[in-house]
C-alpha cells in the first residue's frame, strides 16, 4: 500500500487509510514484511530510537506500523522462523489490541520506543513468556494477572492505564525505571501487584512516577525493592500512596537514599504492616506528604527488618510513623527526621514494643509536633534522645514507660523541654544527660510534667555529672509546684534508685543525703495528716531521720548541762528540798550543806536522774525543787520539760543507732 505523495514523503496518519484487519494467510504490509524476515535473523526492525513525545508517536503511518494481529501471530504462531534473540523493534507503532492472554510466547518480546495505540491496555494474563522488554514506550497500561517470565522491564515507558500483575512469576528482575504510571484503575491504583514473586531486584526508581497508588500486598521479592527517585503522586481511596502490606524481600528497601542525591515522595501514606525485609529498610531523605485515614504517613506494623532502618536525613512524615512490635536487627535511626503530622491520638511516632538490636537515634536535629511514644520497647544497645524540638507544655513530648535499654539513655535536647516526659517502669544500664552550661535541670521538663516512678538505671555518665543537689531537683520535677499533688503521687521508688546507684558509685554522703531527701520531701508533697507531719518534721530536726543520729546525743548532752547547771544555781538559791523521810531529824537536811544523817545533794547526779532515762543514782529519790519558794515554780517546770526532753531525745538516739526510723 503505497502511503506516500508525488514527493514521496510519507502521508500524515490523519490522510492515510486505516490499515485492514488481517488473519492467518493473510497479505502483510512493508513493515510487517520486514519485521517478519528479520525476526528469523534475530535482527533489529528500527525506525530510530527516540525519545518520541507521544503527538509525534500518533502521527506514525503505515510505514512505522504493523498490526498487533500480526504481531501476536509471529510471537504465539508456528509459521514463521523467529530467532533466539527474539522480536526486536524500535521506532514502531503497533496498530489494535495486543492480546497475548495465556498465550505461550516462543521467544523475547523486546519493544523500544514503540507506541501501542490502542485504548486498551496490553494483554498478558496467563501467558508465558521468557523476556518483555518495553522501554521507552506508550501504551495504554498491561495486564499481567499470573505472568510468568524470566524479566519484565518496562523502563522509562509511559503508561496511560494501570499496570496489573497480581500473582506473577517474574524469575528475574522488574525493571520500571524512569517509568510514568498516568492510568489509574477502579480503586484509583497505578500499580496492582499483590501476590508477585521475584527472583531478583524490583526496581521503581529513576525517576519512576505513579499517578495512583502502587500496591505490593505480600509480593515475594527475592532481591531488593528500590524505589530511590520515586514519586508516589497519587494514593488510592483510603490515602495510601504505597501498599505493601506482608511484603517479603531477600534484599534491603529503598525508598529514597539523600546521600545518593535520590529522593522519594508519596502523596499518601506508606504501609508496610508484617513485612519482611531481608536487609535493611532506608528513607533517608524520604518525603511522606500524606497520611491515611489514621493519620499515619508511615504504617509498618511488626515490620521484620534484617538491618538497619533510616527514616532520617531530612526524613519527613506529614502523618505518623507507626512502628509497634517491628523488629530490627540493626540500629533505628531518625537523625535529623521531621516529624509534622500526628495521628488520632497526637502521637508522631509510634514504637511501642518495638525491638532494635543495635542503637536507637532520636537527635541531630530531630523535631516532632506531637508525642514520640517508645513504651515497652526493648533496645540492646544505647538510645540518643537528643531532639531539638518535642511536643509544648499541654501534650506528652515523650512516653518510654516499661522500655528496657541495655546500654546507655544519652538525654541531651538542645532545647527546653516543657512536654510530658514518661520513663515510668523503664530500665537502663547507664543514664547520661547533659547538666553543663546554663541547661537548668538538664532541660528535663519541670512542675509535675516528668514521670519518673519505677525507672531504674544502674550508674550515671556525663560530664560534668550533676550533683546531688541538682538530682534531687531532677526528682522533684515530678510533682506540682506547692504541694499540688494528692498522697498518691508521691513516689519513694526514684529516691532510693537514686540512693542506690549512689552507694553503688561508693559515694555514701550523697546516698544519705538523698535518703533524708526522700523523708523531707514526703512531708512537702504527701499531704500527711497534722499527726504524721509534725513526726516527720521532728525527726527532720533532730536527727535527720536516723542518719544524723549524733544530733539527739548532743542534745541530750545540752540538756543535761542545763539541768547539771540549773541544779547548781538552784542549791545555792535554795530552791531544793529534801523530799524523803526526815522525821525525827534535826536539824533538817539542807541541799546547801551535807548531813551525815541524810544523803548529800549533788547537782551532777540530780541532772541524771532528771534527764538520763532508766539510770537512777537516786538524787531525785531524796531531793526535788520547793515549789512554795520564789521561782520554785518556775523550777519544777524546768524540771519536768527536761525529764520529757531527755525521755525524747534518748528514745531518738536509741531508735536512730537500732535504725527504726530508717524503716520505710
Amino acid at each position: 500500500m503505497d502511503t506516500s505523495d508525488q514527493t514521496g514523503a510519507e502521508l500524515p496518519a490523519q490522510d492515510r487509510p486505516a490499515p485492514p484487519g488481517w488473519r492467518p494467510g493473510g497479505d502483510l504490509m512493508p513493515l510487517e514484511e520486514e519485521m517478519v524476515a528479520r525476526a528469523g535473523a534475530g535482527a533489529l526492525v528500527d525506525r530510530g530510537g527516540g525519545p518520541f513525545n507521544l503527538a509525534e508517536m500518533q502521527a506514525w503511518g503505515e510505514m512505522r506500523t504493523v498490526r498487533a494481529e500480526v504481531f501476536r501471530h509471529l510471537l504465539a504462531g508456528a509459521q514463521w522462523l523467529v530467532d533466539a534473540k527474539g522480536v526486536r523493534l524500535r521506532g514502531v507503532r503497533i496498530k489494535g489490541f495486543l492480546d497475548l492472554e495465556a498465550v505461550a510466547v516462543r521467544c523475547p518480546l523486546l519493544l523500544d520506543c514503540c507506541y501501542l495505540d490502542s485504548d486498551v491496555p496490553a494483554c498478558l494474563d496467563h501467558a508465558a513468556v521468557s523476556r518483555v522488554r518495553l522501554t521507552g514506550c506508550h501504551l495504554a497500561g498491561l495486564a499481567g494477572t499470573m505472568l510468568v517470565a524470566r524479566e519484565l522491564d518496562l523502563s522509562g515507558s509511559n503508561l496511560t492505564g494501570p499496570l496489573t500483575l497480581v500473582g506473577a512469576e517474574i524469575a528475574g528482575q522488574l525493571v520500571c525505571s524512569g517509568a510514568q504510571l498516568n492510568g489509574i484503575d477502579s480503586g484509583s491504583n497505578a500499580l496492582v501487584a499483590d501476590g508477585m514473586t521475584t527472583g531478583r531486584d524490583v526496581l521503581l526508581d529513576g525517576g519512576f512516577t505513579a499517578a495512583g497508588a502502587v500496591r505490593l500486598v505480600e509480593a515475594e521479592i527475592a532481591g531488593r525493592l528500590v524505589c530511590n527517585g520515586a514519586r508516589l503522586a497519587g494514593k488510592d481511596g483510603d490515602g495510601n500512596a504505597l501498599v505493601a502490606d506482608g511484603i517479603k524481600t531477600g534484599g534491603s528497601v529503598f525508598l529514597g537514599d539523600v546521600r545518593a542525591g535520590e529522593g522519594f515522595t508519596a502523596a499518601g501514606a506508606v504501609r508496610l504492616p508484617l513485612a519482611k525485609i531481608g536487609g535493611q529498610l532506608t528513607c533517608r531523605g524520604a518525603q511522606l506528604n500524606g497520611s491515611d485515614s489514621g493519620g499515619r504517613a508511615l504504617f509498618a506494623d511488626r515490620m521484620k527488618t534484617g538491618g538497619h532502618a533510616f527514616l532520617s536525613e531530612g526524613f519527613t512524615a506529614a502523618g505518623a510513623v507507626w512502628l509497634p512490635g517491628a523488629e530490627i536487627a540493626g540500629m533505628l535511626s531518625l537523625k535529623e527526621a521531621h516529624l509534622t503530622g500526628a495521628d488520632r491520638d497526637g502521637n508522631c511516632l509510634v514504637a511501642d514494643w518495638v525491638k532494635v538490636g543495635s542503637d536507637l537515634f532520636i537527635d541531630n536535629g530531630f523535631t516532632a509536633s506531637g508525642t514520640v511514644s517508645l513504651a515497652s520497647a526493648h533496645v540492646e544497645a544505647s538510645v540518643g534522645l537528643m531532639p531539638a524540638a518535642l511536643a509544648s507544655e499541654n501534650e506528652v513530648a515523650l512516653s518510654a514507660a516499661r522500655a528496657k535499654i541495655s546500654g546507655t539513655l544519652k538525654w541531651a535536647p538542645t532545647a527546653q523541654i516543657s512536654g510530658q516526659v514518661n520513663l515510668e517502669g523503664a530500665a537502663v544500664g547507664q543514664l547520661d544527660d547533659d547538666w553543663s552550661g546554663e541547661r537548668l535541670n538538664g532541660y528535663w521538663p519541670a512542675h509535675g510534667r516528668l514521670h519518673l516512678d519505677g525507672f531504674t538505671y544502674g550508674r550515671f555518665g556525663g560530664s560534668p555529672p550533676a550533683t546531688a543537689e541538682q538530682r534531687l531537683a531532677w526528682i522533684r520535677s515530678q510533682y506540682q509546684p506547692h504541694g499540688g499533688n494528692s498522697p498518691a503521687d508521691f513516689a519513694t521508688q526514684p529516691y532510693e534508685q537514686l540512693a542506690a546507684a549512689y552507694r553503688q558509685a561508693g559515694q555514701d554522703t550523697q546516698a544519705r543525703k538523698v535518703a533524708i531527701a526522700r523523708r523531707a520531701d514526703l512531708r512537702r508533697y504527701g499531704n500527711l495528716s497534722p499527726y504524721r507531719w509534725f513526726g516527720n518534721w521532728l525527726l527532720d530536726k533532730t536527727i535527720k531521720y536516723g542518719y544524723q543520729t549524733w544530733r539527739a546525743g548532743v542534745g541530750l548532752a545540752a540538756v543535761f548541762m542545763a539541768v547539771w547547771v540549773l541544779s547548781f544555781l538552784a542549791q545555792q538559791h535554795h530552791l531544793m528540798m529534801p523530799v524523803g523521810d526526815i522525821e525525827g531529824l534535826h536539824p533538817v537536811p539542807s541541799a546547801a550543806r551535807c548531813t551525815s544523817s541524810y544523803p548529800c545533794f549533788y547537782p551532777a547526779g540530780y541532772a541524771v536522774d532528771t534527764v538520763i532515762p532508766i539510770i537512777n543514782v537516786h538524787q531525785a529519790d531524796y531531793w526535788g525543787p520547793d515549789g512554795h519558794t520564789p521561782w520554785g515554780t518556775a523550777w519544777v517546770t524546768a524540771t519536768w520539760i527536761a525529764t520529757g526532753l531527755g525521755w525524747a531525745l534518748a528514745t531518738l538516739l536509741v531508735a536512730g543507732y537500732t535504725g527504726l526510723v530508717r524503716q520505710d
